[in-house]
């Protein structure tokens, strides 16, 4: 009689659990398609433009150093700055695999960070990130101000433009992406 109360409160404790998960990836999905229009012709950040200079980078885990002029590839790009101590870098960092596994053809998707080699490769562990990270080794003050905060998510024109700067988590992305894509590629 014990053995089958136990049984029954696991199932229902089960039950739960399956419940706020699925409660859980609801809220995933429906927040990360709410914002539109936010990739225009606007150039919020004035004269900022993340290929021209004013941002030095190099590979996470080698050192090698990074020409951004190679990022532009004809696509535009979405650019996650973060730090591996921010709380909230953590938690974006699964809304930033799901936009890079879902638009990684479409846009250039990359993570920035100005931690340590051994920082990030925890962090990259521990969030199981899949789009590429590279260390800030030298940022114009004209960026400073635009990424001052983590999480920050940019996105950058084909021009190297800064258009759209999202301070903290934003779960809402994917919305952006998939419905202003032929808007991007123009």
């Amino acid at each position: 009689m014990i053995r089958k109360i136990i049984l029954y409160f696991c199932a229902v404790l089960l039950s739960l659990e399956v419940v706020v998960l699925s409660i859980r990836n609801q809220q995933l999905m429906m927040a990360i398609k709410n914002i539109e229009n936010s990739i225009t012709d606007e150039n919020i950040s004035g004269d900022a433009n993340l290929y021209s200079g004013l941002m030095e980078i190099s590979e996470w885990n080698t050192g090698k150093k990074i020409n951004t002029l190679d990022f532009q590839k004809n696509r535009n790009a979405v650019v996650f700055y973060f730090s591996t101590t921010c709380s909230s870098c953590e938690e974006a960092a699964t809304y930033w695999n799901i936009i890079y596994a879902k638009y990684g053809d479409e846009f250039y998707i990359f993570g920035l960070s100005r931690d340590n080699e051994e920082a990030i490769r925890q962090y990259i562990i521990r969030n199981k990130v899949q789009f590429p990270i590279y260390i800030v080794n030298k940022l114009d003050k004209s960026l400073e101000s635009t990424m001052s905060k983590t999480p920050t998510t940019l996105i950058v024109g084909r021009d190297g433009s800064i258009r759209r700067v999202y301070e903290g988590i934003i779960k809402e992305l994917d919305g952006t992406l998939s419905t202003n894509t032929n808007k991007a590629r123009e």
